[in-house]
């Protein structure tokens, strides 16, 4: 289907994903600012954003890992998957930081209700810009078994 709108690059979809996720963070933050206002939304909202963010994991994810054994010289794979694996965990860790912060007295109540998803989708956002330029510059490469650049 995306093959109809564009072609789909690994970079691209990779970006889909990104912006994506930054969709799945707005549509629980709407929601709590629904129930900020009085209002009693459905659990299919939170389905919604759960058919999303997993729309956007499977762009990029997937997307991400065969991008990096494709694009990785035969000397350089592990390490190249190593670095890939590296980012999911500091991610993870940014993550985990942020709600450990959270649950501390000085911060905890910084980031309630809508503005926790909305602080997540404004660093998703950041991280997309960035991911955008980079990609926009990046040369691709293909190294299969062989190790000969297509």
């Amino acid at each position: 289907m995306l093959a109809r709108l564009f072609d789909p690059t690994p970079l691209r979809k990779m970006l889909l994903g990104f912006a994506l996720t930054v969709a799945a963070f707005l549509v629980p933050a709407w929601v709590e600012w629904r129930i900020t206002l009085g209002a009693h939304p459905t659990i299919a909202w939170h389905l919604l954003a759960y058919v999303i963010l997993t729309a956007a994991e499977v762009l990029v994810s997937i997307t991400c890992l065969e991008f990096s054994y494709t694009q990785a010289p035969a000397s350089m794979k592990s390490f190249v998957m190593a670095l890939y694996l590296m980012s999911v965990a500091l991610g993870n860790l940014f993550t985990s930081a942020v709600n450990f912060l959270l649950e501390t007295d000085r911060v905890g109540g910084m980031l309630s209700g809508p503005s926790y998803y909305l602080f997540f989708a404004i660093v998703m956002f950041f991280a997309t810009l960035g991911f955008f330029q980079v990609a926009g510059r990046y040369q691709e490469r293909t190294y299969l078994q062989d190790d000969v650049p297509a």
